[in-house]
């Protein structure tokens, strides 16, 4: 699983300069670490990433590095401790210009599957409006039980009427309470936490590279002409994402078989 910590993480290695190391201490807004020689300043505005302890999966903005006290800080988090691993990028690739970086490569890549479990069956009812975003649907199933495991079943009794799924005559659920799932496909929703979770449908690869073109392209807009070396980041990167992309193609998801209706 792959989330939006974890993925700006691989994209700040590829773009930015980052640093992993221990904790040799902390605080609840600190994070210490006596072997690190870089000069004030030059961690703020970037990002820490706590790769172990309570911390684990979070990142923080570091609003500060003091090279005299070697110490980061940032909001408050659980305390942190000696033996905390870490990773630091510094200023140049801010943490939302990353985020911002992976929600547009997400944007980019079409027709992802995702699934809506916000239905619920209603005895006897055959129409249930599609939820919003859903609206190319290729799967509907629904649960055996209403507490874990779920169990569900695949249903291929059931059509689109206008901004509705229809289940065909005798085919509605009888029973209320029951989670109905949605398969369907579009595009991915933008991720805004560190928990948020980047589709199981889009390889870490892929998403890593296509991410770096977008950010590479922000920063050569924001600095001109200045920084030579970015158009050249840029292509290699660009090569990087269309060998991805042949190498871990988004999967089409078919539409299941559904049975022709029995009435009309």
């Amino acid at each position: 699983m792959t989330t939006l910590a974890g993925a700006a993480l691989s994209l700040a290695k590829l773009v930015s300069n980052v640093r992993s190391s221990t904790a040799t201490g902390g605080s609840v807004t600190t994070l210490i670490d006596t072997a690190r020689t870089e000069p004030d300043d030059f961690f703020t505005g970037g990002t820490i990433w706590f790769l172990s302890g309570a911390n684990l999966g979070k990142s923080a903005v570091i609003t500060g590095w003091v090279l005299s006290t070697k110490t980061f800080t940032f909001a408050t988090q659980t305390a942190l401790v000696a033996g905390v691993l870490y990773a630091a990028s510094p200023w140049d690739y801010p943490r939302d210009k990353l985020w911002e970086a992976i929600n547009r490569a997400l944007q980019g890549l079409e027709n992802l599957p995702a699934e809506d479990v916000t239905l619920t069956t209603v005895a006897d009812q055959e129409a249930y409006s599609i939820p919003a975003g859903c609206e190319d649907v290729r799967r509907v199933e629904i649960a055996t039980q209403t507490a874990a495991p779920l169990q569900y079943f695949v249903s291929h009794h059931w059509q689109i009427v206008g901004s509705k799924i229809r289940f065909h005559w005798d085919y509605a659920p009888d029973t209320a309470g029951y989670n109905i799932r949605l398969t369907y496909v579009g595009q991915h929703a933008d991720l805004t936490t560190d928990a948020g979770v980047v589709s199981p449908y889009v390889h870490p690869d892929l998403l890593q590279w296509v991410a770096a073109v977008e950010a590479l392209r922000s920063k050569i807009q924001e600095r001109g002409e200045d920084d030579a070396t970015l158009p050249k980041l840029l292509n290699e990167a660009q090569n990087m994402a269309t060998l991805m992309r042949a190498r871990h193609p988004v999967q089409d998801f078919p539409r299941d078989f559904v049975y022709a209706r029995a009435y009309d």
